[in-house]
């Protein structure tokens, strides 16, 4: 089921990839944060395979999340806890987190993506994929913030909370994109 829910919601993704780029990398990697069954990695392997064949896209979770698995050329699997330091066997020049940040309270969030800006190249992407609450409060995703907080802690977030947590982690270049599909995605940069 989780896997039929990203590939609906992760559709267009490719899109806004291809619209911040990869940069003129020589060694392209994408490391996905909290990748889960790895979905999403497979789908943004696939898409950037085409213009990109020496693309490697390293998938960071637990060890009982990654074995649910199947390897495939191009596809690494890095053991790790989000909130420690992340070990990954090559420098990625772009992260990305999709509903990662929306299970963890502000400080743990912040640390999140400070290991995202620590692990990321100069000059590389932050791209994040989450459901945005409306800036005025108003009841959308109402009952999903509930949920979040009763069952993980964490919580949704308005374009303003999310764009501030960013920043505070040494990100710049915020732009956001919209999708078809519910979530949204920020793009940030950082600095060279």
């Amino acid at each position: 089921m989780l896997r039929s829910y990203a590939r609906h919601d992760y559709v267009e993704l490719p899109r806004i990839l291809d619209s911040v780029g990869l940069g003129a990398t020589m060694e392209p990697v994408v490391l996905d944060v909290g990748g889960g069954t790895g979905t999403l990695a497979k789908l943004i392997l696939e898409h950037l395979q085409k213009s990109h064949p020496e693309v490697q896209v390293l998938v960071l979770d637990l060890p009982e999340v990654l074995a649910q698995i199947e390897p495939s050329a191009g596809l690494w699997l890095c053991e790790g806890d989000l909130r420690s330091e992340w070990t990954v066997p090559a420098v990625p020049s772009m992260v990305v987190m999709a509903r990662v940040l929306h299970d963890f309270h502000d400080s743990a969030a912040l640390e999140i993506l400070s290991n995202a800006f620590q692990t990321l190249k100069p000059g590389g992407h932050l791209i994040i994929v989450e459901f945005v609450l409306q800036d005025d409060g108003g009841s959308s995703g109402g009952l999903c913030d509930l949920h979040l907080l009763a069952v993980t802690g964490g919580r949704e977030r308005t374009a303003k909370e999310l764009h501030l947590l960013v920043e505070a982690a040494g990100f710049v270049n915020l732009e956001w994109h919209d999708m078809v599909s519910l979530p949204s995605v920020l793009a940030a940069e950082k600095p060279t």
